[in-house]
């Protein structure tokens, strides 16, 4: 199998990488920075003359402050840059199957049951509205879209939210935790086994819930984290997002993936052994 990875230089992208280029022949866009811009279609199409069996898409823009102010470019990258990717694999007469990495963003009910891939999306920001269309995209076209939250160990120049909460516990300014804010992630080499189970077994279309069960606030994940790492102290102080965040989102993003779990029969991890898992990691390379 001949797999294209798009966003390889990103935090999941690279692992990915990593991960998958054990086992097959992985083309990329660079692995410390992006070669090409994909939304320029000649880019694309150079790309999708290697033709792949497989393309897993981690690129596009995720900053939800970017997405807001630059709505045009963000379009451009989460929405138009999949339109084009279709586009050219009909013209192309290409026959490549798509795994698309999109947000938990799209819920925010408190009874996480609710928060399963047929509920009505909740669309708080301009960022969650491009992921959303993007999905439909995907969908459309018989791709399979994976709502994911990850941490874990980054092997870029940029930090994951487990290397902040590193840096700000063992650091000397005061630094702000968000008790309002619930999710269910998984570490990054958790998630980059699960692609290479799905690969091995079937690439399904639609929309999959994938995290972690028994999710938390990221202010009890941050504790968690620091006392596992031997890193804790209280240099914090504990804020309500709402207050702090001048654009609107979710809250409550803890995910049903009983729909993963059932499809490919698997359990999947509680987030407290995720965290446990992730910090050794942490204290093997501090």
């Amino acid at each position: 199998m001949k797999i294209l990875l798009l966003g390889s230089s990103g935090l999941l992208g690279k692992s990915l990488y990593l991960s998958l280029s054990k086992n097959y022949k992985v083309i990329h866009n660079g692995l410390t920075r992006r070669k090409k811009n994909l939304i320029k279609i000649k880019n694309l199409e150079f790309l999708l003359n290697y033709k792949p069996n497989l393309i897993i898409n981690c690129s596009g823009e995720t900053s939800i402050e970017d997405c807001e102010k630059y709505k045009k470019r963000s379009y451009n990258k989460n929405v138009n840059f999949l339109k084009k990717l279709f586009f050219l694999r009909k013209k192309k007469n290409l026959s490549f199957k798509l795994i698309h990495f999109s947000t938990d963003q799209v819920y925010n009910h408190k009874n996480f049951l609710k928060n399963n891939e047929n509920c009505k999306p909740k669309i708080l920001n301009y960022y969650t509205r491009t992921k959303f269309l993007s999905e439909n995209i995907v969908k459309k076209n018989g791709g399979m879209v994976l709502r994911t939250n990850f941490f874990g160990k980054s092997k870029t120049n940029k930090d994951s939210f487990t290397d902040w909460i590193f840096r700000s516990f063992t650091g000397v300014e005061k630094f702000f935790l968000f008790d309002d804010i619930f999710f269910s992630p998984l570490r990054i080499s958790s998630i980059c086994k699960y692609i290479n189970i799905i690969i091995k077994n079937d690439i399904k279309s639609g929309i999959f819930n994938l995290g972690s069960k028994n999710g938390m606030s990221k202010y009890k994940f941050s504790q968690k984290f620091a006392k596992y790492t031997k890193i804790y102290s209280k240099n914090f102080t504990v804020l309500k997002s709402k207050k702090f965040f001048k654009i609107r989102r979710p809250s409550y993003m803890i995910m049903n993936c009983k729909k993963f779990e059932k499809s490919y029969k698997i359990k999947l991890p509680p987030l407290i052994n995720e965290i446990k898992k992730e910090s050794k990691v942490y204290l093997k390379n501090a």
